[in-house]
């Protein structure tokens, strides 16, 4: 992984900082990415789109992000339904 400011870190500077703080915070740190390839949870090859919806689902589950701070340059709330039947997400 190349260091994304060379003038201040090293390649040496940048794996050594990785591997002190773990992969999760170094992507979040030092590149800016919420998490490591390697921790998603969720790949995003995984996420499909249907055009029909199953009448029913083995497990439902539903997230919410709320927006606690109310400054126009604030994140957005944000809420996700996924439905799992079966093996199909």
């Amino acid at each position: 992984m190349e260091p994304v400011w060379p003038g201040r870190w090293s390649r040496e500077q940048h794996e050594a900082r990785r591997a002190e703080i773990g992969p999760t915070a170094f992507a979040r740190g030092y590149h800016l990415t919420p998490a490591a390839a390697d921790d998603l949870m969720i790949r995003p090859e995984w996420i499909q789109s249907w055009t029909t919806v199953p009448e029913s689902f083995d497990t439902v589950l539903i997230a919410v992000d709320p927006a606690v701070t109310p400054s126009p340059t604030a994140d957005a709330s944000a809420i996700v339904v996924l439905g799992r039947k079966r093996n199909d997400v």
